[in-house]
């Protein structure tokens, strides 16, 4: 395997440092985690919201005002733009909820069924808590909330565009884990290339839950048993406090 990329981790930490980070997800996926130490980042461009890191008219007008110096400037334009898209199939996000409690609005989103698990950590859980020696670079920061993005949109770092997303998602609070993929093989047909082939739609990695954990919540609406099952495969591995959710009746 061929590095594509030099690693350039990044991180911005909310304006609240003490604010906990919520991961709320189905039983199969915390199961998952429990028993394979490992997150699941989606690739971007599989998000049912197709407006992430989406390349707007205000985007595309600034495209349109560059290279106007050379002779080639619509080809370049061209693939700049092919560039911007790009990124969306390297890129590979985990989401967190940032709230100094639980959400009712992100239980019934994430798990209305009842058999949901939230699970809670802090920003220098994630930090030092995702350890996959395999990671390309890392970025961890607060989404935007905007209909547009014209205040800081700097093509010179195309990740920016995947920091923004539309004010009806604003209840999700959201803090973002980015990785972008580096990984590749050398191509036998050009020295010194690199080709990169993104995993479709994902890919897991490998983090220490010690850390990365603090506590683990069932749903509001999660039956006895339920409760009771979470608490028992958690302690089979990990010594963690398994609650029951404060919308629990």
């Amino acid at each position: 395997m061929a590095e594509a990329a030099h690693k350039q981790n990044t991180y911005i930490q909310p304006k609240d440092k003490d604010i906990p980070l919520w991961r709320y997800m189905s039983f199969g996926r915390f199961v998952d985690l429990l028993s394979s130490s490992q997150l699941f980042f989606c690739r971007t461009d599989r998000f049912i919201d197709q407006y992430e890191g989406y390349i707007n008219s205000f985007t595309n007008s600034l495209i349109d005002g560059l290279f106007t110096e050379f002779k080639n400037a619509e080809e370049m334009r061209k693939n700049l733009k092919w560039l911007l898209g790009e990124t969306k199939r390297l890129s590979f996000i985990n989401c967190w909820h940032m709230n100094h409690s639980e959400s009712l609005s992100m239980w019934e989103t994430y798990c209305s069924n009842g058999e949901g698990v939230a699970v809670k950590s802090k920003f220098e859980n994630l930090l030092h808590g995702i350890n996959d020696p395999n990671l390309g670079s890392m970025h961890i920061r607060p989404i935007r909330y905007a209909e547009k993005v014209e205040e800081e949109v700097n093509l010179a770092n195309f990740l920016n565009l995947l920091n923004y997303k539309r004010p009806e998602y604003k209840y999700e609070n959201e803090l973002r884990v980015l990785l972008f993929y580096t990984q590749g093989i050398d191509d036998p047909n050009e020295k010194d290339k690199i080709i990169i082939q993104a995993p479709e739609f994902g890919q897991k990695i490998s983090v220490d839950l010690n850390i990365l954990v603090d506590e683990i919540y069932v749903a509001p609406n999660a039956p006895e048993w339920f409760y009771e099952l979470v608490k028992k495969l958690t302690t089979l591995t990990y010594q963690k406090p398994v609650l029951k959710s404060a919308f629990h009746r």
